[in-house]
C-alpha cells in the first residue's frame, strides 16, 4: 500500500483555482445537508452562522451563480 498523502504533484494555477472552487461548492452543499438534518457542528456555526445566515449569504449566492 502506497501512502499518497505526501506525494507532490505540480499543478497548474488554473487547475488549482478550479479545485478550490469545487471544494467550496462541495463544502456548502454538505453543510446544507448537515443543517437540514440537524447535524450541524460548532465549526459550521463558527464559519457560517445559523441556518438563516448561511442560507442568505452562502447557499443562495452559490445556487444563483450555478444557475447563471
Amino acid at each position: 500500500m502506497v501512502d499518497e498523502s505526501g506525494v507532490y504533484r505540480k499543478a497548474d494555477p488554473k487547475d488549482y483555482h478550479l479545485e478550490q472552487a469545487a471544494d467550496l461548492m462541495c463544502t456548502i452543499e454538505l453543510t446544507t445537508l448537515k443543517f437540514k438534518a440537524g447535524e450541524s457542528t460548532n465549526t459550521d456555526h463558527k464559519m457560517f452562522g445559523d441556518w438563516r445566515t448561511f442560507k442568505q449569504n452562502y447557499l443562495k449566492v452559490l445556487r444563483r451563480k450555478l444557475a447563471a
